[in-house]
């Protein structure tokens, strides 16, 4: 089996993304790095914040849908980034006063 970008795109928009209610596609989840290496595909998920409530459940059914929709044999590697920034440490926020 040959995998092209069209395919994991395919896949990953049968997975809704509870905060928007659209699926990942249509939420602009998805980063322009979707790399294809064989039975290898590899890309990033964009969340709105580290805090996500839904992000690991996301990255879950996006593995799954990959898994479901285009085969079992597809080895998926998922990062995720986030478009906050992160929340300073407690005692660093205003370390001069």
């Amino acid at each position: 089996m040959t995998l092209y970008p069209k395919l994991i795109t395919d896949a990953l928009a049968t997975v809704t993304y509870a905060g928007t209610k659209k699926n990942i596609i249509e939420s602009n989840m998805l980063a322009d790095d979707l790399r294809i290496d064989g039975m290898k595909v590899q890309f990033t998920l964009i969340f709105p914040r580290d805090t996500d409530p839904f992000l690991k459940s996301t990255v879950k059914a996006a593995e799954a849908a990959i898994h479901y929709h285009v085969s079992k044999e597809v080895e998926v590697t998922i990062s995720t980034e986030y478009l906050s920034k992160p929340r300073p440490e407690v005692g660093k926020m205003l370390p001069n006063v």
